[in-house]
């Protein structure tokens, strides 16, 4: 996150020195980068995240069901690539029913992705995965898909225009606001541990 934030205030800077073409082109580039430090953040959060919950080596009986049901989608997708496809099934129900043995997750960087662009359905979708909560953010998810990524999409495909030096500024503090609720959120998960059965 730190880094992140120290980009955020240059960027701010830059913004507010320019002028003309400057200004435009730093705008362009500060909703460029506020949606790429969303994504960015996101994933490699939810990826630390769930590095940290496999790393505690839980028991499938101690997790909550949001983590139960990671398990076993991670699984059951690893047993569709088999050609005992039923047999590789009926092993995963098997060690799920066996609340003893040692939880198997699936990679963080298979679990969590963006899927080309973060907006707010995949958004929602990697947050209630991990058991975080999504309130703080289901205001903002009308923002994020019709205002900042639709204008950074249109920036990346080449297209002039679609942020003046004012919706620079907003995309950073909005951004800044929405990575530091993520970072709660997340932070949140591992004091309340949402990852275990209560």
């Amino acid at each position: 996150m730190g880094w992140r934030t120290v980009e955020f205030a240059a960027l701010r800077t830059s913004l507010a020195r320019a002028h003309g073409r400057a200004a435009e082109t730093a705008s362009r580039t500060a909703v460029a980068l506020a949606y790429a430090h969303w994504e960015g953040y996101v994933v490699a959060a939810s990826r630390s995240l769930l590095g940290y919950v496999t790393g505690l080596r839980l028991k499938y009986g101690e997790l909550s069901d949001v983590y139960l049901a990671l398990c076993l989608a991670g699984r059951l997708s690893q047993a569709e690539g088999s050609r005992r496809r039923i047999r590789r099934h009926i092993d995963v129900v098997t060690q799920l029913r066996d609340a003893n043995v040692q939880a198997v997750f699936p990679l963080p960087n298979r679990a969590i992705q963006a899927d080309g662009n973060l907006k707010s359905e995949k958004f929602d979708d990697i947050a209630t995965r991990l058991g975080l909560n999504v309130e703080p953010f289901e205001l903002h998810y009308n923002w994020l898909d019709s205002e900042l990524l639709r204008r950074r999409n249109n920036i990346a495909h080449g297209a002039l225009g679609y942020a003046d030096a004012q919706f620079g500024q907003d995309a950073l503090e909005r951004v800044a606001d929405l990575l530091n609720r993520f970072r709660t959120a997340a932070q949140n998960g591992v004091a309340l541990e949402v990852f275990r059965r209560h």
